[in-house]
């Protein structure tokens, strides 16, 4: 599995979050390393650790922003941030039983994850909020 290079195609021009989303990238992409040179999974665990606190606290953020905007679609996001957390969590668990192959699962999983998740759910959401919240 390749690192994902942060592009302009990623940004929903909301100063907070595509840092927010640059953070959570940067993070990934540790794991990526980190699974590609073999290390032991305790230390790639703790790095996942990170990235699920960066993810509840970027949650945090998106959703505020969608309530202050009374974003129609938020109990739907809302699920989806859940959805996400559990199954990292999951994978995570997977990973400690089963071993190195469910890591490039775990992988596969959360690159897909960050492509849907900034380039299709987010980008629905930022047509929603006021231009004062963009750059």
């Amino acid at each position: 599995m390749q690192p994902i290079k942060w592009n302009e195609e990623f940004k929903i021009d909301i100063k907070e979050i595509d840092e927010q989303h640059k953070v959570i990238l940067e993070i990934f992409n540790q794991i990526v390393a980190s699974v590609e040179k073999k290390n032991e999974w305790q230390a790639t665990s703790s790095i996942v650790d990170s990235l699920i606190h960066h993810a509840y606290r970027h949650f945090a953020t998106e959703e505020r922003y969608m309530i202050k905007h009374q974003y129609p679609g938020l109990p739907v996001h809302i699920d989806q941030h859940l959805d996400f957390i559990k199954k990292v969590t999951m994978l995570t668990q997977e990973v400690k039983e089963k071993g190195p192959d469910k890591q490039k699962e775990m992988i596969a999983y959360l690159a897909k994850w960050y492509y849907d998740h900034v380039l299709v759910i987010d980008k629905k959401y930022s047509h929603y909020l006021d231009i004062e919240e963009k750059r």
